[in-house]
C-alpha cells in the first residue's frame, strides 16, 4: 500500500516559444509545487479546505504571453484521502485532466 498520494503531471504551454508546466502535489503532506521551465513559481502547503475546488493562475511566457491555470477539485465526503483530480487551463480553454 502506499501512503505517498501524489498528484503530478507535466505539460507545455505555447506556440513558438514553449514552455514546460510541472505540477506535483503530496496530498499526504499537503506539499504543493508548480514550476514553469525548472523554475519554482507557486509552493504552499495544504493540508485542509473546506472547498472542493482549489485554483491556482500564474502568467507563462515573454515574448508569447498565456495565462494558464490549474484547478483541484476533491469530491466534498472524505475527499482528502481520495484521488484528486486536475484540469489544466490555457487562456482560458481546457487542454487537460490529470
Amino acid at each position: 500500500m502506499d501512503i505517498w498520494k501524489t498528484n503530478e503531471f507535466e505539460f507545455e504551454v505555447g506556440d513558438t516559444e514553449r514552455h514546460a508546466v510541472k505540477y506535483h502535489f503530496n496530498q499526504t503532506l499537503g506539499a504543493l509545487r508548480i514550476w514553469v521551465d525548472d523554475r519554482l513559481v507557486l509552493s504552499k502547503f495544504k493540508l485542509f479546505s473546506l472547498h472542493t475546488v482549489s485554483r491556482f493562475e500564474f502568467p507563462v511566457g515573454t515574448a508569447e504571453h498565456h495565462t494558464v491555470a490549474i484547478e483541484q477539485s476533491r469530491r466534498r465526503i472524505v475527499g482528502g484521502l481520495r484521488t484528486q483530480t486536475c484540469t489544466t487551463f490555457v487562456d482560458g480553454l481546457a487542454v487537460g485532466t490529470y
